[in-house]
């Protein structure tokens, strides 16, 4: 799956370096790393452990990860994957995220139009899904231009590596938006510099 500006290819174990150097924790800055309920891997054991946690859910059916690169220079800055994979039901969770200094640059837009497309034409998916912690208002407001519906928010469902109760906002697009959703994502794609930050 690729566009001029973004390559998604399989994750590997050899994207790992490059995860580190792009999107590693900044000391005394925010980072997205912070509203992952998969952090404690990352602090575990960096780009490494968490790279090869998703290889293992690859391999159990749950999670399809894959690199965000870029195809100019070829390195890899960020993790877009399906998880929660429920083929029973037809339904999918996106998570997504995207090293500090390729924020801003819409290219979480241009990976949603990506995985939205392959969800949708390719697996055939009745519905996709987001959860995003609800101290993440960067993501929600880009989640929300993106035209996903908001369902609600399930408080307080996970503890984080830090302590901290998740709460977490839930949203959804279904197949039957796709249709409509699909071109003005693409509008927006063409027409704007929408600042972007990982959902």
């Amino acid at each position: 799956m690729m566009s001029d500006r973004l390559r998604l290819e399989p994750l590997l174990m050899s994207h790992a370096n490059d995860l580190q150097q792009t999107c590693a924790d900044i000391a005394g800055r925010a980072s997205i790393l912070n509203y992952l309920m998969d952090a404690p891997l990352y602090h575990e054991g960096g780009f490494l452990r968490l790279v090869g946690v998703f290889l293992e859910r690859q391999s159990s059916g749950s999670d399809q990860p894959y690199a965000m690169v870029d195809p100019a220079i070829g390195r890899a800055f960020g993790i877009t994957r399906f998880m929660e994979i429920d083929a029973g039901n037809d339904c999918v969770e996106i998570g997504t995220l995207i090293g500090r200094e390729y924020q801003s640059q819409g290219l979480n837009l241009t990976s949603k139009l990506l995985m939205l497309s392959h969800a949708f034409d390719v697996m055939r998916a009745a519905r996709v899904q987001f959860k995003i912690d609800v101290r993440n208002t960067a993501s929600i407001a880009s989640i929300e231009r993106l035209g996903a519906k908001r369902e609600g928010i399930a408080r307080d469902h996970i503890r984080m590596w830090d302590g901290w109760r998740r709460s977490s906002a839930t949203y959804s697009v279904l197949a039957r938006e796709w249709v409509e959703l699909k071109p003005k994502i693409e509008h927006d794609i063409q027409t704007s510099g929408v600042a972007e930050h990982a959902a």
